[in-house]
């Protein structure tokens, strides 16, 4: 299970404290500064047989197909 956490740069310190506690349930959490897009942060969207995604944010790469929250 990846949690998918949309926000931006500047966003409050509650930001890291969540992605902690996701971390300390044994799951993964994955930060997407909509603010760095399309500048810094990739996103690859994928049609017809072969649906999905990869968003790609410097080496961290989320395939949509993870995100389950």
């Amino acid at each position: 299970m990846t949690v998918l956490l949309v926000t931006f740069s500047n966003d409050n310190e509650s930001i890291p404290l969540v992605i902690k506690a996701i971390e300390a349930m044994g799951k993964k959490a994955f930060r997407f500064d909509t603010d760095r897009f399309p500048t810094e942060v990739k996103v690859d969207l994928y049609s017809g047989d072969k649906k999905g995604g990869i968003i790609t944010d410097g080496e961290q790469k989320l395939e949509l197909k993870e995100v389950s929250a």
